[in-house]
């Protein structure tokens, strides 16, 4: 896949690996997991699975991900939404006669979701993979009680390669937040996208 850096609204650069020549007719972005990359096997794999068909992939990495130039402290859905659309108007500049639809898996769907139902948007089909549907809850009673005091006194906590994770990823009491204040079960808006769902 290219790499390439486009401009986010939040005063940093968003990392991209894409496969986009102009000419496709679908445009999928991806939205990676949880502590996952922009190159993940999953966006590899759909890459290479959509290579000589008309449709082209591009994915990006969030905050604090990948190669991602901000830490943890930059790290809120609502920064994520925004680098999602920043992600979509470039996709709509580079491949202008494309339909647009979004990938996610994990993490990445939960974002992909939020965002088909409080943001404008051009793409009308969503396709998530263990879609982290409940992500506040997940990260809420994954946090032991040491790692609850540290957030409490150090207003953050590490999370790092002992969950499989490919950089230490900082998530602080903001994000924590973030994610309360995003509950996607009270947010989704049917109709505003076809969903296809797959759990394993």
């Amino acid at each position: 896949m290219n790499k390439i850096n486009i401009a986010g609204t939040g005063g940093y650069e968003i990392p991209c690996a894409h496969t986009l020549t102009g000419g496709e007719h679908t445009a999928v972005i991806v939205s990676h997991g949880f502590g996952s990359t922009k190159e993940s096997s999953t966006a590899l794999m759909l890459a290479h699975g959509m290579a000589g068909h008309g449709a082209g992939v591009f994915a990006y990495d969030f905050p604090a991900h990948g190669d991602s130039p901000v830490d943890g402290s930059m790290l809120t859905v609502d920064r994520c939404l925004e680098d999602l659309a920043a992600v979509e108007q470039y996709v709509r500049a580079a491949a202008p006669d494309a339909r647009i639809c979004y990938f996610g898996s994990s993490f990445g769907a939960y974002i992909s979701l939020l965002y088909v139902s409080e943001r404008p948007h051009e793409g009308r089909r969503v396709f998530t993979r263990s879609a982290a549907v409940e992500m506040p809850l997940l990260i809420r009673n994954s946090r032991t009680p040491e790692q609850e005091r540290e957030l409490r006194e150090h207003g953050f906590i590490l999370f790092g390669a002992q969950y499989g994770y490919t950089r230490d990823l900082k998530l602080t009491q903001a994000f924590a937040d973030s994610l309360d204040a995003h509950d996607l079960f009270a947010r989704w808006k049917p109709g505003t996208a076809e969903v296809c769902m797959i759990h394993g």
